[in-house]
């Protein structure tokens, strides 16, 4: 897998300079753009995630858009909903980013459907564009999340009030995706 990952980095890397303009930034005007990632959050517990976004870019460098993933934290399934912002600084194939996200993680456990939280992040990174429609991003973050979930043991199914537990949960977070225009 990690061949297949780097044969495909490397020919669309050479796609670029097969380009006869001197520079294939994307336009100043603003424009839709789609981006998909996927990602490992270290912590306590490592754990993958997917993540799709779609949004606008605005021609100042800010990019607003709301996005929907896939997590699993701890044999616990999660569905993170979120805005996002980043803001590009300049105007080249390669633009350095900061990046923010918050949203709502709706659980996924069939056991226990009484899971859900809240999470916000913080990332930097770059994203390179090989084309004005292509590219690829890569960024290195911090990911706070807070979970509530009512604990059910096998013994007391049937008690009227379950307690209900809060988890905190840090992560550094370590993303690759691509970006369509």
């Amino acid at each position: 897998m990690k061949r297949v990952l780097l044969i495909a980095v490397l020919s669309l890397y050479g796609f670029s300079a097969w380009s006869q303009a001197d520079s294939i930034a994307p336009k100043v005007k603003g424009n839709y753009y789609g981006r998909g990632s996927v990602g490992l959050l270290i912590g306590e517990f490592a754990s993958g995630s997917a993540q799709l976004s779609n949004g606008y870019s605005f021609r100042n460098g800010l990019d607003v858009g709301i996005g929907l993933g896939y997590e699993n934290y701890n044999y616990q399934r999660f569905v993170p909903l979120f805005v996002e912002t980043r803001y590009n600084f300049g105007k080249r194939e390669t633009k350095p980013f900061v990046g923010l996200m918050t949203g709502y993680m709706a659980g996924l456990q069939r056991f226990n459907p009484n899971v859900k939280g809240f999470t916000a992040g913080l990332q930097l990174g770059i994203t390179h564009y090989f084309t004005k429609h292509f590219g690829i991003t890569t960024s290195l973050g911090y990911r706070y999340s807070l979970m509530q979930s009512t604990i059910l043991y096998y013994l007391e199914v049937h008690v009227p009030n379950p307690p209900v537990e809060n988890e905190t949960i840090h992560a550094i977070e370590a993303r690759f995706g691509i970006v369509i225009r």
